[in-house]
């Protein structure tokens, strides 16, 4: 599986889904329209899944819906089974 890059955020927030009004749109069917958002606070980024159909998992941990969970350098992040790494 291709693993795609997040570069760190110059927002304060981004949401990613399929829709095309999403900061980052990724075009896949198992990708929920406003699949998760990742927000930043200081120099801290947190994501959170936006009640996905499929899920987004950090580091291999499923997140649970509205659950902010902080995001490290080089962390695997997958929306639904698109994978990505948070640099």
């Amino acid at each position: 599986a291709k693993i795609y890059r997040i570069c760190r955020l110059s927002l304060k927030s981004m949401v990613i889904g399929s829709e095309l009004d999403c900061d980052g749109v990724i075009p896949s069917g198992t990708v929920s329209r406003h699949h998760a958002r990742i927000t930043r606070k200081g120099e801290v980024y947190f994501i959170e899944d936006l009640n996905s159909s499929n899920g987004t998992m950090v580091g291999g941990e499923l997140l649970n819906c509205r659950v902010k969970m902080s995001l490290q350098a080089q962390e695997t992040v997958m929306f639904a089974d698109e994978k990505f790494r948070f640099i």
